[in-house]
This record gives C-alpha cells, sequence and structure tokens, in this order.
C-alpha cells in the first residue's frame, strides 16, 4: 500500500458519550502482488488479503505494474458478499487512471450489488466532465441501500487501466463508550491502569509523603467525570469512579500509591558468641579469636545481625581446633563475612563453683575464698561454655575491701576469670578486682548490650582480668548495686596471648559525684555521676542510681 492523502478519516472520534468506533469489513491492500506473482488474473493467484472476489470481462488485464498495486484494464470484479446494511458504511479506495491513448482518463466505476456493463455508476461514475485522476488518490464514499449479503462491483472500459492501491470498507457506527481512566499521574509519576482488573499501581521514590497528593487523571470522554477530586491522602487505597455524562454508566478503580523502599545495606553483626561467651565487637573488624575454658572440645557459634532484615549464615567448627565463621547478608545484597578463631584459657589451678554443692554463706571462709558482708547464695540456672550452673553468688549491692566482697591469695601473675552478670536485667553493672588497699586491678563490666541474645532475659557472661605482681591478697565487689557471679577460676600467669576483643580496660581510678557536682563516696545513695579513668588514659562517665540493695 502507496502512502497517500487520506481525504476524510478518523479512527475513533469521540463525541458526549458516544464515539464514532470503526468497524474494518473489507480491507484489499494489495501489499503481496508484484509483477513477477500477478499473471493471468491476480485476484485468483493467491496472493491477495481478501478472496471470494468474481471477475468478468478482461480479467486478463488484471496484472500488476507497480508491486503493492494492481492493475484494472478494460474488465470489472466484485467482491465477495459481506453486511453492508448498516447507516454509516464508507468505502476508502485509493487509485489512479492510465487513460487509453488519444482518450479522456473518465471511466472508472463502481456500483453495489450490480453486475454487467450497464447501469453501473450508482457510487462512482468518472465522466468526461469529472475524470478519473492520474495520480494516486483517496476517495470516501458513503455506500446506502446496502444488506447483510451486499457486493461491490469496480468496472473500468476497455483500453483504459485503473490502478488500484487500496480498497477498505468500514462501519463507523456509534456506540457509547464505557467510562475508562486513561491516564493518572501523581507526584511526577505516570501509574499504571489496569482497567480490565479496574487497579491503578504507583510507586512514588522514597521518602515521598503521601499523605497529601494531587493526582492528574484523564478519562476517554470529553465529558466524562469522575470522583473524588483534588487532594488525597493515599496512606490507604482510593476509590475513585468514573461516570458517563449522565451517570448511567460508570467504573471503579482501587488506586494504590506506594513509596520505595530503600534496601539496607548493613551487614554487621550485634552479637556473636561461642557457648555463650561473646566477643566484643569491634567496628570494622571481621576476624576474632574467642578464648573458651579448658574443658571446651565442641564450640557452638550464635550470631545475631545488626539489622533485622539481614540474613545470617552460622558456619560451627568441627572442633575446638578448627575454624568458624558467619555470613551476613544485609537486605541489599551486600555480604560480610565473620571469621573465628579459637584458644582454650589454660586449666586453672583454682576453681569456685557455687553450684558444687558446698555450704557456701556469707562471712565465712570456705576452700581458701572469704566472703564478708552482705551476700546471699541462692538458686538459679544458667549455662555457658561447659559450664552448667544451679547456684549463685549474689552482691546485693555496692561494694568494698571491707564489706560485701569476697577476697581469695595469689602467689604472683594471675588470671581471674568470672562467670556472672548483672543483677538487674538491662541495667550495666560493674565487678571491681581490687589489691589489698583497694586500688583497681580491672574490671568486669556486663553491660548487658547482649540482649537480643537473651542478655535482657538472664545471659551470663564472662569475664577475664589478669593480675600482675607479687603473691597477695585480691578482693572482688560490686561498683554500684547488684551483682551475680556463678563461679571464679584462677589461672596461673599471664595469658599475653589473650585475644584483645577478651582483655578488659585496666581501671586507674573510680570517682563518684553528686548531681551538684560535688564528690561524694561510693555509699552515697541516691543519683550519682561515676567516672572511671582508665590505665591508657581514657575515661567513661555515667549516671547510677544507688540503692544499696
Amino acid at each position: 500500500m502507496r502512502n497517500k492523502l487520506l481525504l476524510a478519516l478518523a479512527a475513533v472520534l469521540t463525541i458526549g458519550i458516544s464515539a464514532k468506533a470503526q468497524t474494518v469489513i473489507f480491507h484489499e491492500t494489495f501489499n503481496n502482488l508484484t509483477p513477477e506473482n500477478a499473471t493471468g488474473n491476480a485476484l485468483t493467484g493467491g496472493n491477495t488479503d481478501e478472496s471470494g472476489y468474481t471477475v468478468g470481462g478482461g480479467g486478463s488485464g488484471m496484472l500488476c505494474s507497480e508491486a503493492g498495486t494492481m492493475n484494472l484494464t478494460g474488465g470489472r470484479f466484485k467482491t465477495r458478499t459481506m453486511d453492508l446494511s448498516g447507516s454509516s458504511i464508507e468505502l476508502q479506495i485509493t487509485y489512479k487512471c492510465i487513460p487509453a491513448e488519444g482518450q479522456d482518463a473518465k471511466r472508472f466505476q463502481i456500483d453495489i450489488d450490480k453486475e454487467g456493463t450497464s447501469g453501473l455508476g450508482g457510487i462512482l461514475q468518472e465522466t468526461q466532465d469529472a475524470p478519473s485522476p492520474t495520480e494516486f488518490t483517496t476517495k470516501t464514499f458513503e455506500i446506502t441501500g446496502g444488506t447483510a449479503s451486499s457486493y461491490l462491483h469496480f468496472r473500468t472500459e476497455s483500453g483504459h487501466t485503473i490502478v488500484i492501491d487500496e480498497i477498505k470498507v468500514v462501519n463507523n457506527s456509534t456506540v457509547a463508550l464505557d467510562p475508562l481512566i486513561t491516564s493518572f499521574t501523581v507526584a511526577g509519576v505516570a501509574a499504571t491502569v489496569d482497567n480490565d482488573a479496574g487497579t491503578i499501581t504507583a510507586e512514588l521514590p522514597a521518602g515521598s509523603d503521601v499523605t497529601a497528593l494531587e493526582p492528574e487523571v484523564q478519562v476517554n470522554a470529553a465529558n466524562y467525570t469522575y470522583s473524588p477530586t483534588g487532594v488525597q491522602d493515599f496512606t490507604n487505597p482510593v476509590t475513585y469512579t468514573v461516570y458517563n455524562d449522565d451517570a448511567s454508566m460508570q467504573k471503579e478503580y482501587i488506586a494504590t500509591v506506594t513509596v520505595s523502599v530503600v534496601q539496607n545495606g548493613d551487614a554487621t553483626l550485634k552479637y556473636l558468641a561461642a557457648n555463650g561467651v561473646y566477643a566484643q565487637l569491634a567496628s570494622g573488624q571481621t576476624d576474632y579469636q574467642l578464648m573458651l575454658n579448658s574443658a571446651t572440645t565442641s564450640v557452638s557459634l550464635l550470631a545475631v545481625a545488626n539489622n533485622e532484615l539481614a540474613q545470617v549464615q552460622v558456619n560451627d567448627p568441627a572442633d575446638v581446633n578448627s575454624t568458624g565463621s558467619v555470613v551476613v547478608t544485609a537486605q541489599n545484597g551486600d555480604v560480610q563475612t565473620y571469621n573465628l578463631t579459637f584458644t582454650k584459657l589454660n586449666a586453672p589451678e583454682k576453681v569456685w563453683n557455687f553450684s558444687d554443692g558446698a555450704a557456701w554463706a556469707a562471712n565465712t571462709t570456705l576452700q581458701d575464698l572469704t566472703i564478708g558482708g552482705d551476700i546471699t547464695f541462692d538458686a538459679n540456672q544458667k549455662t555457658i561454655d561447659t559450664y552448667t550452673f544451679t547456684r549463685r553468688l549474689k552482691f546485693n549491692g555496692t561494694g568494698s575491701t571491707s564489706n560485701r566482697f569476697i577476697s581469695f591469695e595469689v602467689t604472683g601473675n594471675t588470671t581471674v576469670v568470672i562467670y556472672g552478670m548483672s543483677a538487674s536485667n538491662g541495667t550495666a553493672r560493674t565487678l571491681i578486682l581490687a589489691d589489698a588497699d583497694g586500688n583497681p586491678i580491672g574490671t568486669f563490666v556486663d553491660s548487658q548490650t547482649n540482649g537480643d541474645a537473651g542478655s535482657a532475659s538472664g545471659k551470663i557472661d564472662r569475664g577475664i582480668i589478669e593480675y600482675s605482681g607479687e603473691g597477695g591478697t585480691l578482693y572482688m565487689y560490686s561498683q554500684s548495686s547488684g551483682f551475680n557471679i556463678y563461679a571464679i577460676e584462677l589461672i596461673a600467669g599471664n595469658l599475653t596471648s589473650l585475644p584483645n576483643s577478651e582483655i578488659d580496660k585496666k581501671v586507674h581510678s573510680v570517682e563518684f559525684y553528686d548531681i551538684t557536682g560535688r564528690r561524694a563516696s561510693s555509699a552515697t545513695s541516691g543519683l550519682l555521676i561515676e567516672k572511671t579513668t582508665f590505665t591508657d588514659g581514657t575515661s567513661a562517665c555515667r549516671k547510677i542510681l544507688n540503692t544499696h540493695k
């Protein structure tokens, strides 16, 4: 089909509540005809779009001189029968005339339901006064008087050639349009409109506010309306209804506007433990060496991610001499791997396990351990590493070297291992190890930061404090408020190879101030400011409520 000028054609024209909807009844483009395949009779050669043609007269002249067209030379043909009974039937034909030598181009005729060579021209009758065009032209004709089984008849006289490019018959009946939303744009984002499902969906960029948005809505007819209009809160889906002009037809849509969620990229761990012994995690560090007690033979890892949307894969080691790993995959796919190696503490030369059935009591010395002041014992079950405890020692408040303490003798450099925890879930407590003069040697701080892994529900922890010096008496007591101890181990010597994550900072001094800023003693009741200064020059302050319980 050649390019051409359409004189009058509109596929869909909206008019009020109705539209001119074009239905194609017959369409012949001759696109498959070539000079080579159109021999004898092009209409019956199998290369046309339509079929059922009837050829009369000079049918042998129906050839092809230009690809995509058909020559009608001194002959005639009629189409298959078709329904031409409507009131808006239209014929569109694109053609030109090659007149016989010495004659005017005036011999093309078209009619409906007519045969033969005379009495034709009810649709088109070209005469000397209205000759056929000699350049390709598209003409449109209204067809009336047709029936449900009508046909069209095309004819030209001998010697004249009509080159036909396209024949198209359409029904332009007026039909009512169902009311539809054709376009929905909100906050500059074009929504997806599903007319079949009656849904409208749009996703806005992360951080967008959906509580007050005014969408741009287009419907499929000029005087169709919709509701609601104006600014809407899209926190929840909004129902839109489209009406035709008299509201006799309507359609509902559910409009859902969501906000894109930025995928979280946090692939770090919040807690990491082996057999209940927690590593002191440091930002940017992924390799850890964890110390387990001397009787450990197997290792079970526990890991909790900082972000709850991250996935954690725990790879337990085959035994204590093997390596383990934890792979954290963030929501956005970022991956971080924590690598763990394990060493065992030396066998202790002394162990005080308050679950061993001994008659532990306040103000006594038992198994070379002196218990002084307001200290009690009760039943309580906890598990860590190879230990399963059933009883505990309770420091019931702030202690010192003279009250609420335990003491023991050491012969020289000693590593003190303490299994214990704060007496208050969710509240950090500090245990102090001091020499006979009350000078702090180190601390065991149960910060209760292992809450998601169980600490807030009573998860036991382990502290390791190294003493370097001559033999003497060491004292252990709570810096403020309650602290519970389940067992103490003494290991001869210092652990020079101990991982940094296991060694607590050494305390240089601890001072207390009241809320006015004046110095106070550790025995002062009420709200205090506790300042701890470490041997490395750093310090830390915190508020404590000293209840002396």
